[in-house]
């Protein structure tokens, strides 16, 4: 990775990042630009230029948003175009008020690194991040302070290649001064990866392609579960029906039979003169005088 080239700093995105990025089971390939747009809006962050007012840097027009020019100072003609299709995309306005953050910030991009919007977010952010952890090795509170300043600039003269040779066993020789530049590699890479054949001088890519967009097709392999669970769950409702018919039928009966229980039995006699049954006799008690 020390020997591997990175690409030109610049607002274009490669295609692994805008087609072929990691997505979900279902969707597998994602665009990051339109979900970094997507989040930014999701939360309610406001226009370009108020966040550009916000860090004290003044509010721009189209023109202003980078200075087009190379080091050369030959005119980007791919990034006047590139802001021209943009503008007319957020509908021409005069300025880019309603200009999404990070189209802003990746316009604002140039060769020496990203543009003054992003590198203030950049700044604050690692500035939070240091002052808000009160065991930085930096940090020389007496309540938290963890090393003297001796033990501090040690740390500080530490470098990631350093950090390697002690972890691995790649020797000296095979590293550049800096891990972080090409420059007097000892293992120079020959050419720029491309993952794009069609765009590679060669007819052979140096490297595999990402695979395309798949989705997961959840019905391959259940063609006969995914009906019969259909058809189980539409029977349930008439099976229901019927086993509570059954029950009440079933509880009507045994009340019957409850009911012939209790009755008092007739007793049986071959005389057809004889009448058995409940007599009710009732008694006055009133007196008559004469």
């Amino acid at each position: 990775m020390t020997s591997t080239l990175s690409e030109q700093e610049d607002h274009i995105l490669v295609p692994d990042l805008r087609e072929h990025l990691f997505g979900t089971l279902d969707f597998s390939r994602r665009d990051l630009a339109a979900l970094n747009i997507q989040r930014a809006r999701d939360h309610g962050l406001p226009g370009y230029n108020d966040i550009r007012q916000a860090y004290g840097l003044p509010r721009v027009d189209w023109t202003g948003i980078n200075n087009l020019t190379v080091n050369s100072g030959k005119i980007n003609q791919s990034l006047i175009d590139a802001i021209e299709r943009v503008r007319s995309l957020y509908g021409n306005s005069s300025a880019p008020d309603e200009l999404d953050l990070f189209v802003g910030g990746m316009l604002e991009t140039t060769f020496d690194g990203p543009g003054p919007l992003f590198r203030n977010i950049l700044l604050e952010q690692f500035l939070r991040i240091r002052h808000g952890d009160r065991f930085w090795y930096e940090n020389t509170d007496e309540r938290f302070r963890q090393f003297d300043d001796a033990t501090i600039a040690e740390i500080n003269s530490v470098t990631l290649k350093d950090i390697i040779l002690k972890v691995t066993t790649i020797p000296s020789s095979e590293l550049p001064p800096d891990v972080f530049s090409s420059y007097k590699d000892p293992c120079p890479q020959p050419s720029q990866l491309m993952a794009d054949s069609d765009q590679m001088e060669q007819s052979i890519p140096t490297i595999e392609n990402c695979t395309r967009l798949q989705h997961y097709d959840y019905f391959s392999g259940s063609e006969i579960s995914f009906p019969l669970t259909f058809i189980f769950l539409g029977l349930c409702v008439p099976a229901t029906i019927g086993i509570m018919l059954f029950l009440n039928k079933r509880k009507q009966k045994e009340i019957a039979e409850a009911r012939k229980r209790l009755a008092p039995r007739r007793q049986k006699t071959a005389d057809p003169n004889t009448f058995t049954g409940k007599i009710i006799v009732k008694f006055n008690y009133k007196r008559f005088t004469l």
